[in-house]
């Protein structure tokens, strides 16, 4: 089970670059048309074509890479917690937090530089503010959020050992408030406190996933039953709502006139069905085994550094070849490229360097 899902980390990976390059993708569309065509405005008109919907389609497909991070996040705290005690010990929970805190703040001050070299501004107070709360680029929020449901593990890991079902089930109404409240959010987005209830920084929109991880590791062999008896339908579910989802997406688009940057309450159905029918597919040969789980191992340190490598990637064509825009294809292959190969290749070349004794500090 380790192996496997130090592969679905990997596959999470992938889809977060995916996903980031998709966003950049459809600003180009929308945003930026003058940059590469003649009348203003045009990208309007490429809502409707193919190349929209193959974006719309992978950047769906993508949908379950923060929900699946949590998940594994919340099995492995499962994994660390020794048979024999209550609950997983602080001095766990607090090297893992050390671990996400030293290479967090030196890429998002690494992030907020790189902004400040492409014409971007901040206060000494804003630059600060930005690192803490993870608004330094990308999706750095994921960090502080982690760190609070760390915060939290050893108090769930201790409910869930006495009442798994009850606790799970107290995640399930939390998770589904905070999307009730990102609906409202997205249909009055004037109505500040529903954003701020819903928001992705704040633990409870991801709680779920970390209890669902920790309940699935302390009761493994119940879920492995489950799986197996309800695999079909499990596999029906998960292209059932991923169509939903992009249905959804288009209705909510033409509706309020913006795309919608997080998880409504069926891009989590369709989350939480794709990831268990990976878990029933237990035994499938997972394709690039040894490769994809090994980018697992190193999803923390590929997270923190694509944004810097996908923003310059986006930064350059911008201003030197804007033309490349207009081909979403290129345009795509070069972000992706970027995203991955830059962070792969940073580890190697700092493994093979004197920063080597520095690696954990920097990649985490």
């Amino acid at each position: 089970m380790v192996k496997r899902l130090l592969y679905l980390n990997g596959l999470a990976i992938i889809f977060v670059v995916l996903h980031h390059a998709a966003g950049w993708g459809f600003t180009s569309m929308i945003l930026w048309t003058d940059r590469y065509r003649l009348a203003n405005n045009l990208g309007f008109n490429q809502v409707d074509n193919i190349e929209y919907f193959v974006l719309r389609m992978v950047d769906q497909l993508a949908i379950v890479a923060i929900p699946a991070f949590i998940f594994v996040s919340g099995y492995f705290i499962s994994v660390a917690t020794a048979q024999s005690e209550k609950t997983v010990g602080w001095d766990i929970v607090l090297n893992r937090i050390k671990v996400l805190i030293v290479p967090f703040v030196i890429w998002s001050v690494l992030n907020l530089l790189h902004n400040i070299l492409w014409g971007d501004q901040y206060t000494p107070l804003d630059f600060v503010l930005r690192v803490v709360t993870g608004r330094a680029g990308g999706r750095f929020y994921f960090i502080p959020l982690l760190v609070q449901l760390y915060v939290l593990a050893p108090f769930l890991v201790f409910w869930i050992r006495s009442r798994p079902k009850v606790i799970l089930i107290v995640s399930v109404i939390v998770q589904v408030l905070v999307l009730v409240f990102r609906y409202v959010a997205i249909l009055h987005p004037d109505w500040k406190l529903y954003a701020i209830l819903s928001s992705t920084r704040l633990f409870s929109a991801y709680v779920f996933w970390f209890v669902l991880g920790i309940t699935i590791g302390l009761n493994l062999a119940y879920f492995k039953k489950m799986l197996v008896d309800y695999k079909v339908m499990i596999l029906i579910a998960v292209f059932v709502f991923y169509f939903m989802c992009i249905v959804e997406g288009e209705f909510l688009y033409h509706l309020t006139g913006q795309f919608i940057a997080t998880e409504t309450l069926l891009d989590q159905l369709y989350a939480f069905f794709a990831i268990f029918a990976f878990l029933s597919l237990a035994n499938l040969k997972l394709p690039l085994l040894n490769q994809i789980s090994s980018l697992g191992i190193s999803s923390f340190a590929v997270y923190l550094t694509h944004t810097f490598a996908i923003k310059s990637s986006v930064n350059l064509v911008y201003r030197f070849l804007p033309s490349m825009m207009e081909y979403q294809i290129l345009y795509q292959l070069i972000l992706i490229g970027g995203g991955l190969g830059f962070p792969l290749l940073l580890m190697y070349f700092v493994r093979k360097s004197p920063l080597n004794k520095y690696y954990r500090s920097i990649f985490g």
